[in-house]
């Protein structure tokens, strides 16, 4: 059984090891990237719960353009105050990630930058790093850690 054990632990720490250099090193962004210049939002929501998508719609698009939550504290939409970005102007790269989304890796409201590719980048890199120092931590503590003897005194 202990062995059975020692088995699924090497595997899982091996996957999530894997799994975080792939987020440090690989490209989160997939090809091909489109760009939509003086577009004019039409629908947003900025939710920024654990798990929110904030997203906006332009005019003439059922799209739903995906985007980081900073982007709702930058431009003041959070918190149901989505009407204060609807019917400005917004410049954005993209790439799909379904036929009725896509995913935004730089936007710029009325001119004024909000995010750049490297910031949107920057947040998979990190994220593979903690990930991958939470596999080095497990593991030390796993496998080096204090052995607990069952044995009598």
């Amino acid at each position: 059984m202990k062995k059975l054990v020692l088995i699924f632990k090497v595997v899982f720490l091996v996957l999530l090891g894997v799994l975080s250099v792939k987020m440090m090193y690989g490209d989160p962004v997939q090809k091909p990237i489109e760009s939509l210049l003086a577009q004019r939002i039409d629908y947003a929501e900025c939710p920024t719960d654990k798990y929110a998508r904030p997203f906006f719609q332009v005019k003439g698009d059922e799209t739903k353009f995906h985007v980081i939550k900073e982007f709702a504290y930058r431009t003041g939409c959070s918190g149901k105050k989505e009407s204060t970005i609807i019917g400005k102007s917004v410049s954005f790269s993209y790439f799909k990630d379904s036929p009725t989304s896509g995913k935004v890796i730089e936007v710029s409201i009325n001119g004024s930058q909000i995010y750049s590719q490297n910031e949107f980048v920057g947040k998979s890199t990190s994220a593979g790093a903690l990930l991958f120092m939470v596999v080095v931590a497990f593991s030390i503590w796993s496998f080096f850690g204090v052995k607990r003897h069952n044995n009598p005194l």
